[in-house]
Order: structure tokens, then sequence, then C-alpha cells
């Protein structure tokens, strides 16, 4: 394969299809990087993002970029926490935030990402994460949603806590995971 002639049609044709495809053999990073700044396709800069390595390129295109897919590519080659908490705290789009979550340590950061955002499935990412029993008990009392709830209920390891969730959540699926999780404790 002539990577020259890749590099010219991932620059200038017309197709973002067959763009993308040259885009995906093309191993040249600083290439790879004009692509992911400047090419009008969201997924050629997607499949670009895909062969960068650099820290700093991934990061300012994981903040900026405007198609999600492209930040969500991103993001999942990061490792800075503080780019990653950044963006979970502040991108649009649900799916950065997760690929974010899932990528973060800090379990301060995480348990604050449980119980506030807005996505149910970010909440979820960072609640399976935590293994903060006071948090997970938290987050299974007052989570508004029986994904996350049942999530988190299946962490805790205090039986007061699954009592208190059997006795007091008015779903039934939450209570009948809180009975079940109770029963596995008790050996039963």
């Amino acid at each position: 394969r002539d990577e020259g002639i890749l590099v010219e049609i991932a620059l200038n044709d017309s197709c973002e299809d067959v763009r993308s495809e040259a885009v995906r053999k093309i191993g040249d990073e600083k290439i790879l990087c004009e692509l992911a700044f400047n090419d009008s396709s969201g997924f050629v800069r997607s499949y670009a993002v895909k062969g960068i390595d650099d820290k700093d390129v991934l990061a300012d295109v994981a903040r900026n970029d405007s198609y999600w897919l492209v930040r969500r590519n991103a993001v999942r080659k990061i490792d800075d926490e503080e780019v990653l908490i950044d963006i979970v705290y502040n991108d649009s789009h649900e799916d950065v935030r997760s690929a974010a979550a899932q990528r973060i340590d800090d379990e301060d950061v995480l348990a604050d990402v449980a119980r506030m955002d807005s996505s149910r499935f970010v909440r979820r990412v960072a609640t399976a994460k935590i293994s903060d029993g006071e948090v997970l008990a938290d987050i299974a009392r007052n989570d508004c949603s029986d994904y996350v709830c049942t999530l988190a209920i299946g962490r805790i390891t205090d039986e007061k806590v699954l009592e208190e969730i059997i006795d007091k959540r008015p779903e039934k699926d939450v209570r009948w995971k809180a009975l079940y999780r109770l029963k596995q404790l008790q050996g039963s």
C-alpha cells in the first residue's frame, strides 16, 4: 500500500466514505491530526482520532470537536484524570460523559457524577466504579432511576441499608433487588 496515495485520497476525495476508508489505513500522525481538526466529516475525524496518540491533541479534540462521536473516541484514548474530569462535568453528550466516567478513578468525582449527572446512563457508569458503601447506599436510597438503584443495591453489603430500602422505596423492582441482595448476603 502506498501511504502517499492514501493521504491524497484522505485529504482530497469528495466522498466521505472513501476518505474514511483511506484514513483507517494511514499511520502518519501528523496527517491524522490535520484530518482530525479539519475534515468536514465527523466520521473521517472520528477515524483519524483513533490513530492519534498525542495526548494534547486528543484533549483538544475531546473538549472542542462539534461531533460527539469524535469527542468520545478521543476520550477513550485519554488517561489524564484532569482532562477526563473536565469532560465528565462539562460535555453536552451523555456518551462522551460516560466514556470519561469509565476512565476516571477519583471516587469523589465518581460519587458526584453518580449523584448529579442528568443521564441515568452516565450515573450508572459512575456507580459501577464506586466501592464506598455509604455512597452506594445514598444512591440506592435516592436515585430516581431503577436502572441506577438496582446496580448500587447489588454492590451494597450492609444488611440494614437493604432492609431500609425494602421498607421505604416505592418501586417494586428496587425492593425486589434489595430483597434478593439481602438473601444473598444471608446465604439463603
